[in-house]
């Protein structure tokens, strides 16, 4: 496996989008798969310069996963930056430490890029996320509406080990 960066794969831009849109973006009222479209297209083409960035795990030539590192990752929040997002792993690739791998690429990336703080949300893997050195921060509205105690917000400081 190997991660790359999306603009040295932009043909991967809409199985990201698919993957963030049939995960997240669905549930949400007024989504639009061609938004979703849009914005991993425009990251592909912009990951040199600000957030939002994308990476994609690659497996015998193939998308397995994707992640991505954004300045705002939630409408509540904009105070926070930034955050690791979009974090995804194909069903045929899951339990083989792929989403692990992805996570720890963002963090040594926000590091290199200066940043004190990442941020996340999660309403399912916070395991997964205590393990690479998150905590547990607090809790944040459930965007779509559909999980009525909201989710789990969670930081990690990047100027510890």
């Amino acid at each position: 496996m190997k991660i790359v960066p999306l603009s040295d794969h932009p043909e991967f831009a809409e199985t990201c989008a698919a993957w963030s849109f049939g995960e997240w973006g669905s549930q949400i009222l007024g989504c639009k798969i061609e938004d979703s479209i849009n914005r991993y297209q425009n990251t592909a083409k912009n990951m040199e310069r600000n957030l939002p960035k994308t990476w994609v795990a690659v497996i015998s030539d193939l998308p397995a996963g994707m992640i991505s590192l954004k300045e705002n990752d939630h409408e509540d929040h904009k105070d926070l930056a930034p955050w690791l997002a979009s974090v995804y792993v194909h069903t045929d690739y899951r339990e083989q430490g792929i989403a692990s791998n992805l996570c720890n690429h963002v963090i040594k990336q926000a590091k290199k890029d200066g940043w004190d703080k990442l941020y996340l949300f999660t309403h399912t893997a916070s395991k997964l996320y205590e393990k690479i050195g998150f905590e547990k921060i607090g809790a944040v509205r459930d965007t779509s509406g559909r999980r009525t105690n909201g989710e789990i917000l969670m930081c990690k400081n990047l100027k510890e080990n």
